[in-house]
């Protein structure tokens, strides 16, 4: 069970009431690529479902898959572990897809806001890395990966167990099931993901326009003021107010890290991406007085 915060709202309740109704600004412009510079991103389609490619990748050993079940079980059933080794990564590959994409809107919304050239370099690579690497998105996929692996290896293997219902188009739809719904299910845990990634994104532009001007930045925490928002985010909006409207970078994430530590103990603020609560609605706006 939850534990209510001092603010009378629980961890459990902060991770649906500020869930929805924040839009990310879409990137404008075409892809642009500079040979030897920073360059412009735009998101792309993921095509094909990743269950057509990995049936494709994976035929040729399904073929024979009943041949070396008879022949080697034990051949077998590392070949069964492979295959759902390689589906999980590629599920993990569609929820970084899709936070990559949402990390560049961020971005190129910052470029576009500032007249800024495009800046997406090998520090924003870096800063990718770090992101996919938290925590609560790795947690959530490890936990996915876990139980793909757990259903498409027990699928297969009990259909080779009974001789009556193995079949290679069989075993192709359990593939396919599977891996479809776990494509679903890790964009749902991107989605909870994407404020922040969003936050981040528009952090890396922000901080570069600082260093370019030489000034710095002052900043209000801006969202949705409706029966969602949470006591949380109401008070940090409060104090920025009392600040005189905006603060700098650094102040506004002591802000939210206090604010947030009072009602959410185990929250991690991220000082690059700072968020209050699981399902953020609310991120740093730069802020001209």
């Amino acid at each position: 069970d939850s534990q209510q915060n001092p603010s009378g709202t629980s961890e459990e309740e902060a991770r649906q009431s500020d869930t929805k109704g924040f839009r990310y600004p879409a990137s404008s412009g075409e892809d642009k690529q500079q040979a030897d510079g920073p360059r412009r991103l735009e998101p792309q389609r993921l095509g094909t479902s990743i269950s057509e490619k990995l049936l494709a990748e994976f035929d040729p050993v399904l073929q024979s898959l009943r041949e070396l079940a008879v022949k080697d079980p034990l051949a077998a059933q590392r070949e069964l572990q492979r295959i759902a080794r390689l589906l999980s990564g590629r599920i993990k590959e569609v929820g970084d897809k899709e936070l990559r994409k949402v990390y560049i809107q961020g971005l190129a919304s910052i470029e576009d806001e500032l007249g800024l050239p495009p800046s997406f370099t090998g520090n924003d690579e870096a800063f990718l890395t770090r992101l996919y690497s938290s925590k609560v998105y790795t947690d959530a996929v490890q936990g996915l990966r876990g139980q793909l692996e757990q259903t498409v290896f027990g699928s297969i293997a009990k259909s080779l167990e009974d001789k009556g219902t193995y079949s290679l188009e069989n075993v192709k739809d359990a593939i396919r099931d599977v891996s479809d719904a776990g494509e679903a299910e890790v964009n749902t845990i991107a989605r909870t993901q994407a404020n922040k990634f969003f936050t981040a994104g528009r952090r890396s532009g922000y901080k570069k326009a600082e260093e370019d001007r030489g000034e710095e930045f002052l900043y209000d925490w801006q969202g949705p003021s409706d029966d969602r928002e949470t006591p949380t985010c109401r008070r940090i909006k409060s104090r920025i107010q009392q600040a005189g409207g905006a603060v700098p970078w650094d102040e506004l994430v002591r802000i939210v890290t206090e604010e947030s530590r009072a009602d959410y103990p185990t929250f991690d603020v991220d000082p690059d991406a700072p968020q209050a609560h699981w399902n953020e609605r609310h991120i740093p706006i730069r802020k001209v007085l």
